[in-house]
């Protein structure tokens, strides 16, 4: 009969004893496939969210004078996760901005960026998200 291992702390000296060739299963390959999906469809969206701030900091660390600014962006990436099978994501993000520089080294602003990702998770499961925002700066 196999010992039942009462505390944390003997469960990882069972663990560390084991030899490292062992691979234990990862929460991706465990999980069902409605739970990996909407684990997928969580990261796709923040990740759309992330690539918004991601785009207006390069803006703001250009050191653009402009006071009106437009960009456009398209990305085609592959995410990969212990907790969620792998997915792909098509990113197309449209952002316009206006800012005015208040002294030499503070502007205020505001910028409206539209996101939309055709994501394209395991089990041939695919949705199309977009996500519309406006953000300030000062």
């Amino acid at each position: 009969m196999k010992k039942a291992y009462q505390t944390e702390q003997e469960i990882q000296q069972f663990l560390s004893s084991q030899s490292s060739t062992v691979a234990l299963p990862v929460q991706a390959q465990l999980i069902s496939r409605y739970s990996n999906t909407a684990l997928s469809e969580l990261s796709a969206n923040v990740n759309s969210a992330l690539q918004i701030g991601r785009n207006l900091d390069r803006h703001l660390l250009s050191q653009d004078k402009s006071n009106v600014w437009v960009n456009t962006e398209a990305s085609k990436r592959t995410y990969r996760s212990d907790y969620n099978r792998p997915y792909k994501q098509n990113l197309t993000l449209t952002q316009l901005g206006v800012a005015q520089a208040l002294n030499p080294n503070v502007q205020i602003g505001a910028v409206l960026s539209h996101s939309r990702a055709n994501n394209e998770f395991d089990e041939n499961v695919s949705a199309t998200s977009r996500l519309t925002a406006i953000n300030g700066f000062c």
